[in-house]
């Protein structure tokens, strides 16, 4: 009985010599992968961060790729086919845009390995708005009201209809949804017959600005800005438009026109009339951010404008067309052209503070045979850092000033000389003196100017001897008066 296990044994060896001998490439097995980690739904309000989560791939096979996709197109890619691993852990965040509120975002967490095998898991993220958020995209006909407390966000051009009267509460925020390309841009337009009753307070400012802005109603600084607009492109986008019943001059003697945009483009808004005190509401401690620019067309002096400033607002920060309102405790700053004046206007600017603008004001003549009387720029400062223009006046544009001071110092990276300079002669002079004639210079008093260059300074005084020169800063004894711009104003808290 010995000698059969004996020849099993014999036999058992053979065929392990021949299997040993074996020496083609065998496949590697087919495990499965694993993608653990991955919520399949979640639901987040806007400004709200995701994670972070942490995603764990296994694949026993060895790892070749790991990616996430969203909606469809590479998120995050990661190539593993050198790595040699088994298992791969990744952290995801993901801090939902302002443009997905109300959409569902697919995510894919998908994972290869070398066999060619793939495994994927999803996630299905749900972006809502914030508590007490209102959508508007409707005109409105009848009387409405804004309450405090709450956001308002425009998804369309909305429109108050003559005979209406929008009221905007005190703190109300204004959001500005103007970044899906290929569509109108909203704006707040408050039509000739229509007013507008915006009250904020020292405490509690009415605030407009951009949708990416993360401001809730009880702050007045933001925890977090858009980035500032490119000033000589019209890329902050939205803003109020104000159309009025009064007097503009206009070509061909016309009584009223349609608005046009800086691109020329016409928007179907209708201004003009010949009611010169026309009565369009009141904008009392309103602060425009990121959006702009806050435009007064044929606007009569019935109407109210005080304690407004436009911050970051693209190419424009306020335009005025014709009309006769006064504005008072003005600010505008880190725009294209600050103030912006055309079409006869016949109105009085009272306190204001222009900085960081390339234009600090351009004064347009009018285009018809109406010339309204002067209008007075009065009490106010115009800062210019590192070159850039200030008063841009032309033929008749009809305009004094006076209690203005102007300063004008090097930027912060004041090492880079301008195009063809070896020294700084800021573009402010070739501003003020070639590109005005002198005879259709302002009337002016009492100015007072502050220039690292003394050239400037000499320039100042040939164009005028109302202008006093000032040997250092802080010394002015005309300007603006910063007490009504305190605690409401983004810019006076950024002076």
């Amino acid at each position: 009985m010995k000698k059969p296990k004996i020849i099993l044994v014999q036999f058992a060896i053979l065929l392990g010599i021949v299997i040993g001998c074996d020496t083609t490439e065998k496949p590697l097995p087919n495990n499965p992968i694993e993608v653990n980690g991955v919520p399949d739904v979640l639901e987040v309000q806007v400004y709200e961060s995701i994670g972070p989560l942490t995603i764990g791939v296994f694949g026993k096979d060895f790892l070749s790729s790991f990616r996430i996709l969203k909606n469809g197109e590479e998120f995050e890619v990661w190539n593993l086919n050198q790595a040699k691993l088994k298992y791969f852990y990744s952290t995801f965040t993901y801090a939902p845009s302002p443009l997905e509120i109300g959409e569902d975002v697919l995510f894919e967490f998908e994972a290869r390995d070398m066999n060619g095998d793939m495994a994927k898991s999803e996630m299905k993220l749900t972006v809502s708005d914030l508590p007490n958020t209102i959508r508007v995209s409707s005109d409105i006909s009848t009387d409405q009201t804004w309450e405090s407390g709450k956001t308002y966000i425009l998804s369309e051009q909305v429109s108050v209809l003559p005979s209406a009267t929008l009221t905007i509460q005190k703190g109300v925020i204004v959001k500005v949804d103007a970044e899906k390309e290929g569509e109108a841009i909203p704006f707040l337009v408050i039509e000739r017959g229509a007013k507008i009753m915006a009250n904020g307070t020292q405490e509690e400012p009415i605030i407009f600005t951009s949708i990416f802005d993360k401001i809730q109603p009880g702050q007045i600084k933001s925890s977090f800005l858009p980035q500032a607009p490119d000033l000589y492109t019209n890329n902050a986008k939205g803003g109020i438009v104000i159309l009025g019943n009064a007097k503009g001059s206009f070509a061909s003697n016309f009584t009223e026109v349609s608005l046009k945009g800086e691109d020329g483009a016409e928007y179907g808004l209708i201004y003009g009339g010949n009611d010169g005190q026309d009565n369009s509401g009141v904008l009392n401690y309103v602060s425009i951010r990121n959006v702009g620019p806050l435009t007064l067309a044929a606007v009569g002096s019935g109407t109210q404008v005080d304690k407004v400033e436009v911050f970051q607002g693209g190419q424009i920060g306020i335009r005025v067309l014709g009309g006769a309102v006064n504005l008072e405790n003005i600010m505008v700053s880190d725009t294209g052209t600050g103030l912006s004046i055309d079409q006869g206007w016949n109105g009085t600017l009272e306190n204001f503070y222009l900085g960081n603008c390339i234009s600090s004001i351009i004064v347009g003549g009018p285009k018809g045979n109406y010339y309204g009387g002067n209008h007075h720029i009065n009490k106010g400062s115009i800062f210019v850092s590192g070159g850039g223009g200030i008063l841009n006046f032309e033929e008749n544009s009809n305009t004094d000033l006076s209690e203005i001071y102007f300063e004008f110092t090097p930027s912060l990276d004041s090492g880079d000389y301008p195009v063809g300079a070896d020294s700084w002669e800021p573009a402010v002079v070739n501003y003020w003196i070639n590109l005005v004639p002198k005879k259709y210079m302002p009337k002016v008093s009492e100015l007072e100017v502050y220039s690292y260059d003394p050239f400037t300074s000499s320039e100042f005084l040939e164009w005028s001897e109302r202008v006093t020169i000032m040997s250092n800063i802080g010394i002015n004894s005309v300007g603006v008066d910063p007490e009504p711009f305190k605690k409401w104003s983004i810019i006076h808290e950024n002076l």
